[in-house]
């Protein structure tokens, strides 16, 4: 009885490693990919993440390595120079995602990259993701590119206006404007100091967005004396003198018109005496300062009839451009 337990067993074990044998290789391998291709793409991640100094999820290693970049970035084919495409994985880290500081981290990067990288981010101009679009804009402006300089006016006239970019604060429970990487200020200087690529873009957002956007755009239309929206971008200036519920775009206002200079003269003289007591103060120092001669001939008195306005002011009055970019931009 025992031997023949003893055979019985032996017969089976024989069957089993006999059925082991003849199961093919490929059914054994597919069994065990799974595993083995889950430890290879964690190895990937570790690996990206360590050579991009951010952290990187599994499945963008994967598509970092499977498909063309120009997909990865939401460009059309061939829109990428092959130079460019070192820079990918910057490039990329600009979007939208569930990775934190990671954009960050790819704009202070991309800021130190040769210039060979400035036709990727004009390329990320047409990207339909909005942060990486914004965010390519503003790393283009700070590097005082101007690379598809028509279309990066346009995207930085979008910079201008009050927005929670690239995300919001709880400084206010409606209204909050604080933005980290001060992406008005920058989109500010670059547009004043370019006015031949921006001139466009500005003058088809005259009367169009938020207080803060078109208070901005006025301001660098009225110092630009070769757009033909200059003229009434002075007047909204001479508007923006009177007392108003706009935080400090009074000073603003008179040191875009103090830096216009005799040319905002006609508006300043149309808008004496003002509509109330700030905006007629503020009225008589641009006399002052613009045309002394002629302020008598208008009835304007120099002398000040004691209205304080010396709050508006720091001890040094600022450029105009300084007082858009570093002042009242950054208040906002």
């Amino acid at each position: 009885m025992r031997i023949a337990l003893a055979l019985g067993f032996v017969g089976m074990l024989a069957l089993c490693l006999a059925a082991w044998w003849l199961v093919p290789a490929s059914v054994v391998g597919a069994a065990a990919e799974p595993q083995a291709r889950a430890a290879e793409v964690a190895v990937d991640s570790w690996t990206w993440g360590t050579e991009a100094l951010t952290p990187s999820a599994d499945t963008r290693a994967e598509v970092q390595r499977s498909a063309p970049i120009e997909d990865v970035l939401s460009l059309a084919p061939g829109a990428l120079a092959p130079q460019g495409r070192a820079w990918g994985r910057w490039i990329e880290d600009l979007r939208d995602d569930d990775v934190r500081w990671n954009a960050q981290q790819a704009v202070d990067e991309l800021q130190r990259a040769p210039s060979e990288v400035e036709e990727l981010l004009g390329a990320c101009l047409d990207a339909r993701d909005r942060q990486q679009r914004k965010l390519a804009a503003l790393v283009l402006a700070r590097r005082g590119s101007t690379v598809r300089a028509p279309r990066l006016a346009e995207c930085l006239v979008e910079d201008l206006a009050e927005d929670e970019f690239p995300w919001g604060c709880a400084r206010e429970a409606e209204r909050c404007t604080y933005t980290p990487l001060w992406n008005a200020s920058c989109a500010a200087q670059w547009l004043a100091e370019h006015p031949e690529w921006s001139r466009a873009a500005l003058e088809a957002a005259a009367d169009s967005g938020s207080v803060q956007q078109q208070l901005a755009v006025s301001a660098l239309l009225a110092l630009d004396a070769g757009s033909s929206s200059s003229d009434r971008a002075c007047v909204r200036m001479i508007a923006h003198l009177a007392d108003n519920d706009v935080s400090q775009d009074a000073a603003l206002a008179f040191d875009v018109l103090a830096t216009v200079g005799p040319r905002a003269l006609p508006f300043v003289e149309r808008a004496w005496p003002g509509s109330d007591a700030q905006q007629r103060e503020l009225l008589r120092r641009l006399f002052a300062e613009l045309a002394p001669s002629d302020a008598r001939g208008v009835g304007v008195e120099l002398e000040s009839e004691g209205r304080d306005v010396s709050g508006l002011y720091g001890m040094v009055r600022p450029s105009a451009v300084e007082s858009l970019t570093q002042r009242w931009l950054f208040a906002q």
